[in-house]
């Protein structure tokens, strides 16, 4: 049998409704703290999330994870929150 290979479409690509935490369901998101000028250390200029991480003694650039500021209002989150509130009150059945 011959199968052909299906490429996927735009159709096919998922969609987020924040595209800074795809939807995670707890809202976390990945951010990149520039830190505070260290002597002799220069900073990356291809990072996209710079966001500070409020420590204002210097410190080395480093990630962290937060919650994102959708995570309130973004339905999809919700609903996700929901189904496993679900599946956790019908297991507890």
């Amino acid at each position: 049998m011959n199968r052909e290979l299906v490429r996927p479409t735009d159709f096919q690509e998922p969609t987020y409704e924040c595209l800074d935490c795809k939807d995670e369901p707890n809202g976390w998101r990945m951010w990149w703290c520039p830190g505070v000028e260290l002597a002799g250390r220069a900073q990356p200029d291809d990072i996209t999330a710079r966001h500070s991480c409020g420590r204002t003694m210097a410190h080395a650039p480093h990630s962290y994870a937060d919650r994102c500021p959708c995570l309130p209002t973004n339905q999809t989150i919700q609903r996700a929150k929901e189904r496993m509130n679900a599946a956790r009150i019908k297991k507890a059945k």
